[in-house]
């Protein structure tokens, strides 16, 4: 949260904030990327799987965004969830956009268990998001 106050200020100082809780909440979302991001270096999964286990864009408008930031909330809550070695490859597929190749020479695997790995990881986080309430199309 103060990190989300202090960019803020931050923006505040460079120009007018013309809309303050959509820039809150656009803030909080970049935040909580970031902090994923820094959490799991070495760790996740491609956005076309993420559209697998739900809609994850944000639209413009301030509840969109709100609703992005839970389902954000609820990915990360899914993916600590998951066991290491799982969690470690959906962070490199996700948040690096490695390869299946890479990601097996980056944790010395073999692209099949990558691939199984990934498949259990995206189960898990799915019935994660239902028990949620979320629904898939």
């Amino acid at each position: 949260m103060q990190e989300s106050y202090l960019r803020i200020l931050e923006v505040k100082q460079k120009q007018e904030i013309r809309s303050p809780s959509g820039l809150l909440f656009k803030i909080a979302r970049n935040v909580t990327h970031d902090r994923v991001r820094k959490k799991y270096k070495e760790n996740i999964f491609s956005m076309a799987e993420i559209d697998q286990i739900g809609d994850l864009s944000s639209g413009d408008d301030t509840v969109e965004q709100l609703e992005h930031s839970q389902k954000i909330a609820h990915l990360e809550t899914a993916l600590r969830s998951l066991p290491e070695k799982c969690r470690n490859i959906m962070v490199l597929r996700i948040y690096e956009n490695l390869s299946y190749k890479q990601i097996a020479a980056r944790l010395n695997i073999s692209v099949d268990t990558v691939e199984t790995q990934l498949s259990r990881a995206l189960k898990k986080c799915k019935k994660h998001f239902l028990k949620q309430g979320y629904t898939f199309k």
